[in-house]
Parts: structure tokens; C-alpha cells; sequence
């Protein structure tokens, strides 16, 4: 639902004149009977017609949208400081915190946004989107009261586009290339990123170009993107390919609010980065350095087409496999390496042995050392699978299920990150009440093997009230 801001402006302030305006010529008088031979008078000259006046119309436009939200979420365990999950560790099992629960209320995820397009200029459509939620950071020492009753507003999206009949011009912030986000989100009450999807948005200039193949579609699109470590020296190199198939269209929901029609799609796409990392303290210009590289394959497979206006018995699939090294940010949370190297030297005067620390420039996550001192990215792999299907009678009643597991074959050797492999699933019930409020319950269960080999696991139950607008 959208509300046009200018158009409003226009039709109150403006509006739009009649095409023309014609005044009505003053009817001949009749000649009275005659009395006298008097001459009539001569007929007063009919007025010009007025000048058609000009349609007084604008191409600017600006429409509002998003939707205001509540949640309540009660899990089994106090792993979770704010009530969106991502991939943060869990208490571990038979402690304080992995024995007892935690109950949240909260609006952070409510959500607002413009989108604004400007007149065509010589086959060149501008447009621009700015997109905020409540999930902004806030002081580590800020009360609960504070935390969740006045959240910090977030910048979600803020690019422009330029759209013109031989490529697409993006720049700004919105989804990393990788990943074909937002397809790839799976239709849960959870909040988005989840555990083991790959979420995540980031400054970036990117091109694009669609082409017709009879009865496919293809888009190739690459990127240059914020790095993962300014230090590193070079930007993020992102591409992806998309076949779509415009005739075989399915009825889906991203995340919780995303109702959409969208065709068959499949996507591959790809990252390769750079880190640059101390190695050694008596030298800073000595650096050694690793890559990251990353390959997420996905698809959307509309199983029981439907259309918007009767959702009926569509069935949908989505699935995604990625892997990759040094693509910890590329999720949500994916953290916990320490920022630093320590080495040992030998003071030769003296002959002891002394250690030191170098605090890395490097977000924690991506990289770590080897038992030998060499630089090395964590790897990672990941795979998520969701269906969803909207009972007979318009739709408006739908369930979605979701699974998802990732491991590193690495994290231990590095000393990077709380666990090697994590396991999540969920199953949820929709019920759009009216086109603008949507009810949502889930159950979700989250599971970890940390580095130790023992196991943590959360249980969530969670409800949401909707209103889009």
C-alpha cells in the first residue's frame, strides 16, 4: 500500500486545469415590434474564445511505506542480549544463562521508508530509496527501559538509481550482490538475518543489464563494494547471474512482510576480497596478507503458481548454498575472533624471551592465525531451505517452514569464533486479518557444537502484529 506524497501535493495545491475553457457568446437580441422606423442596434461583437489552458501535471512522485510492528518473543535460554538472533553464540548448556529463560517485548523491527523518482531525461530514469528500522546501536550500558521503548533509528537503504535502456546504474547502500538478496529471504516471523543466511547490506556502486532469451531472462550484474577492511586496500569485487522464467510466476513472502509475485530464479554469484594483517611488531610496513572469496547458489521455484489477488494453494520453495573464506559479515553476527596477534621475541642482550600485542585493524571474524603465525580467512559453509503454502479460500491463512545449517572446518585451528557448526529450524502460521494488518506465530529451535564439542540450543516462541502501510 502506497501513499503518493506529490501526486496528493499536486491534485490539493496545483491540480489540473480544464484542457480548455470556451466562454459562452451573448445570444443575438430579438428586435423589439416595430413603433418607428429605428434602426437596430448592431449586434455587440461575440468575445474571442479563451486560450486552452495548459495541463498543469509533474513526473516527480514520492510514496511512503513500510509497516509498524510488535513483538513478543519468549526463549528457553538468556542467550540473547536484543531479540533478533542472528548468529550469535548461545549460553552454553547447564549454566545460569543456558538454564533459564528470557522474555522480550519489542517494536525495533517497525520499518519506514520513501522511495522518489524524478522525471526520464534522454531515456535516463532516475530514482532514489531510503529505507530506516529501530535497530540502530545504542550505549552497551543503556537500560532495558531505554533499549527497547526508545530505539535508535537505523539507516537500512540510501542509493540512487539510474535506469536507461543499456545498463543500470546503482550507487549507495542497499543488498550485497552476493547472495541474490532479497529473493533468497525466507518467510518467517523471525527477524532477518537469520542463523546460517546470508543477510547483510553495505555501500556500493553497482551495474546491471537484463536481457530476453525467448522464454528466459537473464540478468548479469557486478559490483564494487565497501571492503570487508579498509586497510586491505581494495574494494569488495561482487557478480552475480540470474535466469529467470517470466511465465512460470508464484505467489511468496520475504521475511515476514515481502508479499510478492516473482518468477522462477535461479542465481549464482560470487566475492573476492583482500585482508592485510600484521606479521610482524618490530617492522608495522610488514604486513602479510590472505584473500576471502565466497560462491552462494540460489533458487526461487514457484511449485503451485498463483497471483496476488487469489494466493490460493500456492506453494513456493527457496534454497541457498554458500561457501566461502573471510565471508564472516556477509551474515548476521558471524563474529568472536580476537583483534589481535600476539608474538614472542627474544631480547638478545638480555637474553629473555618477551611477548607483544598488535591490535589488528581487521573486524573480528574474518581472519585468524595459524599454530605457525600465517594469516589465514575462516571458512564457512552454509545451506537454508524454506517452503510456504497458502490454504484455499484467497490466501490469506498460509504456513512456512525453514531450515538451516552452516559448519567451518577452520574456526577451531584459528581460534576464531564460539562454535564450529550450528543447526536452525522454524515453523510458522500467517493470517492476514485485513490487506493491511498480518498476525504471524512461530516456533524456532537453534543449536550449536562449540569448540569444545559440547552442545548449547535455544527455544523461541514468537507473535507479531503487523500493520503495513
Amino acid at each position: 500500500m502506497r501513499t503518493s506524497l506529490f501526486s496528493i501535493a499536486a491534485s490539493l495545491c496545483l491540480g489540473s486545469l480544464p484542457a480548455s475553457v470556451v466562454l459562452a457568446q451573448t445570444a443575438e437580441p430579438t428586435a423589439a415590434p416595430a413603433v418607428a422606423e429605428v434602426a437596430a442596434p448592431a449586434p455587440a461583437p461575440a468575445p474571442a474564445p479563451a486560450a486552452a489552458a495548459a495541463s498543469v501535471t509533474t513526473k516527480w512522485s514520492a510514496s511512503l511505506y513500510g509497516f509498524a510492528e510488535f513483538d513478543a518473543l519468549i526463549d528457553s535460554t538468556q542467550s540473547f542480549k536484543d531479540s533478533a538472533v542472528g548468529n550469535s553464540a548461545l549460553s552454553r548448556n547447564n549454566t545460569y544463562g543456558g538454564n533459564h529463560g528470557r522474555t522480550q517485548f519489542t517494536v525495533r523491527n517497525s520499518r519506514f521508508g520513501f522511495k522518489l523518482g524524478a522525471p526520464t531525461v534522454s531515456s535516463v530514469k532516475p530514482s532514489a530509496v531510503l529505507e530506516f528500522d529501530f535497530f540502530g546501536n545504542q550505549p552497551s550500558d543503556v537500560s532495558e527501559a531505554s533499549f527497547f521503548s526508545n530505539p535508535a533509528v537505523r539507516i537500512r537503504h540510501a542509493y540512487l538509481k539510474l535506469e536507461n535502456p543499456i545498463v543500470d546504474v546503482w550507487a549507495g547502500q542497499t543488498w550485497n550482490l552476493f547472495g541474490m538478496q532479497p529473493l533468497n529471504q525466507p518467510n518467517t516471523v523471525a527477524f532477518q538475518g537469520l542463523p546460517t543466511e546470508i543477510y547483510s547490506r553495505t555501500p556500493q556502486v553497482r551495474l546491471i543489464r537484463g536481457v530476453e532469451a525467448g522464454p528466459i531472462a537473464i540478468e548479469v550484474a557486478a559490483a564494487l563494494a565497501r571492503p570487508p577492511q579498509r586497510d586491505g586496500n581494495m574494494p569488495d569485487l561482487q557478480g552475480a547471474v540470474k535466469v529467470k522464467v517470466p511465465g512460470w510466476v508464484g505467489v511468496h513472502t520475504g521475511s515476514s512482510t515481502g508479499t510478492a509475485a516473482d518468477p522462477l530464479t535461479i542465481g549464482v554469484s560470487g566475492v573476492m576480497r583482500t585482508f592485510a594483517g600484521v606479521a610482524s611488531l618490530a617492522n608495522s610496513k610488514d604486513l602479510q596478507g590472505t584473500t576471502g572469496w565466497g560462491v552462494s547458489v540460489d533458487g526461487y521455484l514457484p511449485i503451485l503458481p498463483a497471483k496476488l489477488d487469489d494466493r490460493s494453494n500456492a506453494l513456493t520453495i527457496n534454497g541457498s548454498y554458500v561457501k566461502g573464506e573471510g565471508i564472516a559479515d556477509l551474515y548476521t553476527g558471524l563474529s568472536g575472533a580476537p583483534n589481535s596477534k600476539t608474538t614472542t621475541t627474544i631480547d638478545g642482550t638480555k637474553n629473555t624471551f618477551a611477548q607483544s600485542t598488535a591490535t589488528q585493524n581487521i573486524d573480528s571474524g574474518l581472519v585468524g592465525y595459524d599454530a605457525t603465525g600465517k594469516l589465514k580467512a575462516v571458512q564457512w559453509d552454509s545451506m537454508m531451505a524454506g517452503v510456504q503454502y497458502y490454504l484455499p479460500g484467497g490466501g490469506n491463512v498460509w504456513v512456512a517452514g525453514n531450515f538451516g545449517y552452516m559448519k567451518s572446518n577452520n574456526a577451531k585451528e584459528l581460534n576464531v569464533g564460539k562454535y564450529k557448526d550450528a543447526t536452525w529450524f522454524d515453523a510458522n502460521l500467517f493470517y492476514d486479518v485485513t490487506p493491511a494488518v498480518r498476525l504471524g506465530a512461530s516456533y524456532a529451535q537453534y543449536k550449536q557444537t562449540l569448540m569444545d564439542g559440547s552442545e548449547a540450543n535455544d527455544n523461541r516462541a514468537h507473535i507479531a502484529a503487523i500493520y503495513l502501510f
